[in-house]
């Protein structure tokens, strides 16, 4: 109890001690934000507020993506038996990343092949069929001719011209179906190719390729998987086209021009980086009713999409007060400064809020232009 006692005095005292330092026993009462604690003017740098053009940012938080990415996923359903690439890793277009079962796709391609090969060896067969059946029709035309002739003076029965007719007629039949045979094998031929087209195409599906020369970011695969289309692999990003997205308001987009440069930093690397507004999205988010901006970066090692940012550009000026932080005196959560008042000085209290200027404050209540200074 004895204790309790003692903690209470302590905090009495203490709370009074503060109430004295802020001029709460002094009889004055403090108006504006002002304590009027006046001395005389002692010497000292004095400083005649001016106002200030200061700039006024907008900030926001964008993403950074690369303008040239890809999603990989395999277009069949299949075993995963090799696994070729790991997150992190630069690969280049065409590149093999994982290799998927493949057996049966190889085994339709073989026989595609063979039957391409049979129908190349009857188209072969046919040519020559032909030109052995132009042979004999050219032979049988000359003897039927010749018997036709021979008939007509009674020269040959007729038994013997009826014979070199049918012989002639057999030849025409033959070449016809030799001609026919060709058109068959060419036919096939056709198919062959379009078969083994399409199991050639279906064999390279086996095969997960990267579309792009990029770095991979997301590898979600591993032997024995199963693939399925659509499921992504991987992702792959190119490091040469990377950028920063940023909502912009409706209200603000009249304000923002292509080229304007952009100060980015990303937290996860603690880097600064600077870059300029390439392009806006000439569509806006109904929900958010913001405008998308890309700011172009270029090639930064140690960034990846994915990584979100402060983003903060100038909008325009506006004029302000700004005075030096050895002209503030900081009294717990307070600011105050000494005001020069004719031939003495008083103690004002401010309400001020941070600079991008080094060593300075924006004060935003408590002084006015014209005001003179003492620092502390």
């Amino acid at each position: 109890m004895k204790k309790f006692i003692i903690s209470i005095i302590i905090l009495v005292i203490a709370v009074l001690f503060a109430l004295y330092e802020f001029g709460l026993f002094s009889g004055k009462k403090i108006e504006g934000g002002t304590t009027v604690a006046n001395t005389s003017i002692p010497k000292g740098k004095t400083l005649k507020i001016q106002l200030d053009k200061v700039p006024v940012f907008y900030k926001t938080v964008g993403i950074i993506r690369s303008r040239t990415e890809a999603e990989i996923s395999s277009r069949i359903t299949a075993r995963v038996t090799k696994v070729d690439a790991v997150n992190g890793q630069a690969v280049k277009k065409g590149q093999v990343l994982a290799e998927l079962d493949n057996k049966d796709l190889k085994a339709i391609v073989q026989q595609t092949k063979v039957d391409l090969e049979s129908y190349k060896s009857r188209i072969d067969l046919a040519k020559e069929t032909i030109k052995a059946a132009e042979a004999e029709l050219k032979r049988t035309k000359s003897e039927y001719e010749r018997t036709k002739t021979l008939y007509k003076t009674k020269s040959i029965s007729k038994k013997e011209f009826e014979q070199a007719e049918d012989m002639y007629t057999q030849a025409l039949v033959r070449k016809k179906q030799a001609e026919l045979n060709l058109q068959l094998a060419m036919s096939g031929k056709q198919m062959a190719e379009t078969a083994l087209t399409n199991a050639e195409v279906n064999l390279s599906y086996s095969y997960i390729k990267s579309p792009i020369d990029g770095i991979i970011t997301e590898d979600n695969v591993d032997e024995g998987d199963i693939s399925l289309p659509g499921k992504i692999m991987f992702k792959v990003f190119d490091p040469n086209t990377l950028m920063a997205e940023m909502p912009i308001r409706e209200s603000l987009i009249s304000k923002i021009k292509l080229g304007k440069k952009v100060s980015i930093y990303v937290q996860a690397v603690d880097e600064h980086f600077t870059g300029e507004i390439k392009e806006i999205t000439p569509e806006i988010d109904s929900e958010t009713r913001t405008y998308i901006a890309k700011v172009c970066l270029g090639k930064e090692k140690d960034l990846v999409p994915g990584m979100f940012c402060d983003i903060k550009f100038v909008l325009g000026y506006e004029e302000k007060i700004v005075i030096p932080d050895n002209y503030i005196t900081k009294i717990g959560q307070l600011e105050e400064v000494k005001l020069v008042d004719g031939k003495s000085v008083k103690k004002t209290y401010i309400e001020a809020v941070s600079c991008d200027q080094v060593g300075k404050r924006i004060v935003t209540a408590g002084l006015k232009k014209g005001d003179t200074l003492l620092a502390k």
